[in-house]
């Protein structure tokens, strides 16, 4: 959440303590601007579940000097639209690149591959990828929740083969 508060305000210990008492609890904390009189500030809290944060954001509302300019859930900000995505190493900008990447160059490719099995290591991102399948039944702890409500725990799986 993004917090205005009045700088005449000890937001670090007024928060810390009603952060406590909510049974939340803090994570990083950054100052975005400050103009002397007032300063805005990004805090990051951990809650338990959607009614736990209700509690916590309106305990928060009641801190006298302070205001809250954007409350929004982080962990739903970083799935929005997925983890992952696939980007062409070449752009299509001509008519020729096209050529090159699809038809009719592809053939050629293709029939080399064909031909040579080993080289679909070379000539395609098989060596550069890393296939994550799941049926949903058995799922981080969760159970049986089923292919698509477990697409979030495989990209981050994906998320963490890329960074490791």
């Amino acid at each position: 959440m993004v917090l205005r508060s009045d700088t005449r305000v000890n937001l670090t210990g007024l928060l810390a303590a009603v952060v406590a008492e909510s049974g939340a609890q803090i994570g990083d904390v950054a100052t975005l601007r400050s103009d002397g009189a007032h300063a805005v500030s990004r805090v990051a809290l951990r809650t338990r579940d959607d009614a736990h944060t209700e509690a916590v954001v309106g305990a928060i509302r009641s801190i006298s000097g302070v205001a809250i300019q954007i409350a929004s859930d982080a962990v739903v900000e970083c799935h929005l639209g997925g983890k992952i995505h696939q980007v062409s190493r070449h752009p299509l900008q001509t008519v020729d690149d096209l050529r090159r990447v699809y038809t009719p160059g592809v053939a050629r490719i293709a029939l080399a591959i064909r031909d040579r099995p080993k080289l679909a290591l070379e000539l395609t991102g098989i060596g550069n990828s890393v296939g994550i399948f799941t049926n949903g039944s058995r799922v981080l702890g969760l159970g049986d929740i089923g292919p698509l409500a477990s697409m979030p725990v495989m990209e981050g799986k994906s998320v963490l083969y890329h960074e490791l």
